[in-house]
């Protein structure tokens, strides 16, 4: 099957000879119908060795075969669409960039009725992120918790990325005050999620006037989804004493009187990862696989409703062939306030 694979570091291929994966018991076989592109998808081509693992992390799809194991109800024909582990090198069949893939059963989700395969695609890696970022790491209150407005104020770094997009309307369905930051561009767009105040991350005095705008003692939750040295110096000046920061990539943070970590979402599946260039072993983590199996079907039943809204899309020609093209976008920073996503019937054959 046609399949994108990491084919030397720093560089990925279009294979037309990758072998259809065979399921497991706790796993389903699905026909990818569309596929998204993430910044992590080039981070892992460039900094995680895996030659020739599958890559990719978002898709859609319909089922062809179900695992024994598998809990979620899931039937051969169902529409669905979730996150799967890309550039994985103990695992190199895990990755949704391929005409066929296997995905962990109980962290799938189905695809609302009146929702595309294009617009499903782009969904599941950020709604997998912020719950696991916001509920489980930083404690936040349910969804439907409290009134719109009703907590405490929050900042979510860099508004505009596809986590920030579904955790901004995920913090305002649990009644924080939600601040974040992005271009001046994309303000109407991120304001148009629930936030409550958007900061320009260009500003120079951005971090002050967060802190100013919350009343001067600094927010108490930050969940920066930028996480580079800039991002967090911002943060860094918007949280209060004592506050807590989460970040998606490992980061220094410039203070010694915030509790400040590191997430990885991938620890949803529970299984052992290499991670980095080093390929350091990360452990199973089995706490953060039961939070993400409740979790899924929390936020599926909120998608259903209406609720939340996936980030906005850009669908791309070429397929597979495209989604390469799509990579080098992400690497270069051209994309912004929206996802990449491609069809991948629109593979062109091998010549």
């Amino acid at each position: 099957m046609k399949a994108i694979i990491q084919s030397s570091l720093g560089t990925a291929s279009l294979v037309y000879d990758f072998p259809v994966p065979k399921i497991q018991d706790d796993q389903i076989l699905v026909k990818t119908v569309a596929v998204a592109v993430n910044p992590i998808d080039w981070m892992k081509i460039d900094g995680f060795p895996a030659i020739g693992a599958k890559q990719g992390h978002d898709y859609s799809g319909i089922v062809l075969e179900v695992g024994a194991k598998v809990t979620r109800g899931f039937q051969k024909g169902d529409r669905v669409c979730g996150y799967v582990r890309g550039g994985d090198g103990r695992n190199p069949d895990n990755g949704a960039f391929a005409e066929y893939i296997i995905a962990k059963g109980e962290l799938q989700l189905r695809i609302p009725e009146k929702t595309s395969f294009e617009e499903a695609s782009s969904i599941a890696s950020g709604a997998v992120t912020a719950g696991m970022g916001l509920y489980q790491k930083l404690g936040l209150q349910r969804p439907n918790a409290l009134k719109p407005g009703e907590g405490e104020y929050m900042l979510i770094y860099g508004g505009s990325t596809a986590s920030a997009v579904i955790g901004i309307q995920l913090s305002a369905l649990s009644g924080y005050k939600v601040l974040t930051t992005s271009s001046k561009r994309n303000f109407s767009f991120v304001e148009s999620l629930g936030a409550s105040k958007v900061f320009d991350y260009e500003n120079p005095d951005c971090g002050s006037l967060i802190r100013e705008y919350s009343g001067n003692q600094g927010v108490k939750i930050v969940w920066d989804t930028i996480s580079t040295p800039s991002s967090a110096e911002i943060c860094a000046q918007a949280i209060s004493s004592g506050g807590q920061y989460v970040s998606l990539l490992p980061v220094k943070f410039p203070r010694t009187d915030v509790h400040a970590s590191f997430m990885d979402a991938t620890t949803a599946f529970g299984e052992p990862y290499e991670y980095g260039p080093d390929k350091i072993l990360i452990p199973s983590d089995l706490e953060a696989f039961e939070f993400a199996k409740t979790w899924i079907r929390e936020f599926e039943g909120i998608w259903e409703e209406g609720k939340v809204r996936a980030h906005a899309i850009e669908v791309g020609k070429d397929g597979l062939s495209g989604v390469l093209e799509g990579i080098e976008r992400l690497r270069k920073k051209e994309v912004s306030a929206k996802k990449l996503v491609f069809r991948v019937m629109d593979t062109p054959e091998k010549w």
